[in-house]
């Protein structure tokens, strides 16, 4: 993509020059957690910087840390470190208990 007031950027928008990458990511919050979105809906779709971590992303969704929650990055269990990528899908949920 071709900006003229930047120059050539790659496909995310992003130009090289200005020396932060910027991707999309997909993070769908499941249960109780979902009191902490704005509108109550579990599906969000977020541009961050890259490096960006499970933790700094849920911060900025203004999911309360302290809660208990579970997630899961590209399908594999996830920790607050892990860091998410372009495309990447984060699903939030709840502690899963049952059985007996």
């Amino acid at each position: 993509m071709i900006d003229t007031k930047w120059g050539v950027q790659d496909n995310r928008g992003n130009d090289p020059r200005m020396g932060v990458l910027r991707m999309r990511v997909i993070v769908e919050v499941l249960g109780t957690l979902r009191q902490f979105l704005q509108d109550g809906q579990g599906h969000v779709e977020l541009e961050v910087e890259e490096d960006c971590t499970v933790r700094e992303v849920l911060l900025r969704l203004g999911i309360d840390l302290n809660e208990p929650w579970n997630a899961s990055l590209n399908g594999a269990l996830a920790s607050p470190a892990n860091t998410v990528s372009e495309g990447s899908v984060l699903l939030v949920f709840p502690p899963i208990t049952g059985g007996s």
